[in-house]
């Protein structure tokens, strides 16, 4: 009998919501540890590692290790953003909204719109190829105009920390979400492609007339008009 008060000493006492809460935290920590470190992989490891294979082995590495990593780097960006997107709007806007006895709909579309919009902006920008720093300096513009409308005019947390931080940092992770699925993903397949079956260096025309070429190591340092 002892035993058995114990045991239901120490057992949890958490309603529904708490326990959602804390799964959907963990979810959300764990897909974004997976996330971040398949980028540094990506960045440190994956890029110098190409730079020096053979031609003819990058079809195969391409294949077998690029391509599945970043799947699963494509997948565990969304579950980051979906799940963080989930916990801010239940746990924290529903909340505020309720308390202040207007609906959550308001604040989760103003979120939806700007960073959606800005991304959209972004995306423009980088179909023109332009250098860097001009990039750069664009996505700065972007984002910071970006937070300042949300943080300015969201009908419900004006007041209320958790939902203007996640607001904003919640946002790049949309933008940085959009870059993976819109411009990484589609690219990488397009040059895993032409590796797979042509062994070379290939060249993709853009919007400008301009050819694209991959790998960089393999291909003229300036590209040409088509």
């Amino acid at each position: 009998m002892h035993d058995l008060a114990a045991f239901a000493f120490v057992m949890p006492n958490h309603t529904g919501t708490e326990a959602l809460a804390l799964i959907l935290r963990w979810f959300h920590f764990l897909a974004g540890i997976t996330w971040i470190g398949l980028l540094y992989f990506f960045n440190l490891v994956n890029v110098p590692f190409m730079k020096q294979v053979d031609a003819t082995m990058k079809p195969k590495v391409f294949q077998y290790l690029t391509l599945p990593t970043l799947n699963l780097f494509r997948w565990s960006a969304l579950i980051t953003v979906f799940v963080g997107f989930w916990y801010w709007a239940q746990m924290f806007v529903g909340p505020d909204a309720q308390r202040m006895g207007v609906g959550a709909g308001s604040t989760i579309g103003l979120f939806l719109l700007i960073w959606i919009v800005s991304w959209g902006i972004l995306f423009a920008v980088i179909k023109k190829l332009p250098s860097g720093y001009v990039l750069g300096a664009v996505t700065a513009v972007v984002v910071i105009a970006a937070a300042w409308l949300f943080v300015n005019y969201t009908p419900v947390g004006q007041d209320d920390n958790h939902v203007l931080s996640i607001g904003v940092s919640g946002g790049f992770g949309f933008i940085m979400l959009f870059n993976v699925w819109g411009i990484i993903w589609p690219n990488t397949r397009f040059w895993a492609g032409n590796l797979r079956y042509h062994h070379t260096p290939r060249q993709r025309p853009s919007r400008r007339g301009e050819t694209r070429c991959w790998p960089p190591d393999q291909c003229p340092l300036r590209s040409q008009r088509g």
